[in-house]
């Protein structure tokens, strides 16, 4: 067991490494400014597409609203205030009951070495009361691919969307 977690921290810095040398992201271009040192401990965060508090105390679990236009872009957030990269909406042409969602990661953020780190649920009418639970979201669970900063997901068209991802930052900002 400790090997493997050598292993999946190894991994981890590697990444981090490649993820602070990529020389053509594209996105947020002041979020991608930033320099960065990578470290062997990476620290792990829940992140939320920016949008308004599913309750006002406790959870800070936030929902998105369907934009009346395409592509909208919201912030990532990590840990309530770490700008982790962008969630954008785009339309499908000549298919009006999907969209696509793109999620990028900025430099130094990559996903959890986790079965699903990316949970995406989908309500149409009122968004329910109460704390999410994203191990439950059915609209799209999911990986993104290691070492990829952006992922592509086609999704039925909703009024409003749960996006939930479990991430870390294998880097310090300098």
């Amino acid at each position: 067991m400790k090997n493997l977690l050598k292993i999946i921290s190894i991994i981890a810095v590697l990444f981090a490494i490649a993820s602070c040398s990529e020389d053509n992201i594209t996105g947020n271009e002041d979020s991608h400014s930033l320099k960065c040192t990578v470290t062997d401990e990476c620290t792990s965060e829940t992140a939320w597409a920016d949008g308004n508090r599913y309750v006002n105390k406790g959870n800070w679990a936030t929902y998105t609203q369907k934009p009346g236009s395409f592509p909208t872009c919201v912030d990532l957030l990590a840990g309530q205030d770490m700008l982790a990269g962008q969630v954008c909406f785009l339309d499908i042409p000549g298919d009006p009951d999907h969209l696509k969602i793109k999620i990028f990661l900025n430099k130094c953020w990559s996903y959890q070495d986790v079965n699903e780190p990316i949970k995406i649920q989908g309500y149409n009418g009122n968004v329910p009361s109460g704390n999410p639970a994203p191990g439950k979201f059915t609209t799209y669970k999911g990986k993104g691919e290691q070492g990829t900063s952006t992922l592509y997901v086609i999704v039925p068209v909703f009024d409003f969307y749960g996006i939930h991802l479990d991430v870390q930052n294998c880097c310090l900002e300098e």
